[in-house]
């Protein structure tokens, strides 16, 4: 049986960009946090590593994506 979440004969999570290639959406992925990090650092923010550095980042998100989590491509 296969899983409900993964592309097809892949071990690639369903996303909502369709990207079915697991090293490009890893690209895509760590560029998407890299690009939100620096912007957290530029904008000052205190940035450690803690929940609330994770909680910054969902705040962020969830603000300038308009809910929907991720930045356009």
């Amino acid at each position: 049986m296969s899983d409900p979440y993964l592309y097809e004969s892949s071990h690639v999570l369903r996303n909502i960009l369709d990207i079915k290639d697991e090293d490009s959406l890893e690209a895509y992925e760590n560029t998407v946090v890299n690009l939100v990090l620096l912007k957290l650092f530029k904008e000052d923010y205190n940035v450690s590593h803690t929940i609330s550095c994770l909680i910054n980042i969902n705040v962020y998100l969830v603000t300038y994506t308009n809910g929907r989590g991720y930045l356009e491509p």
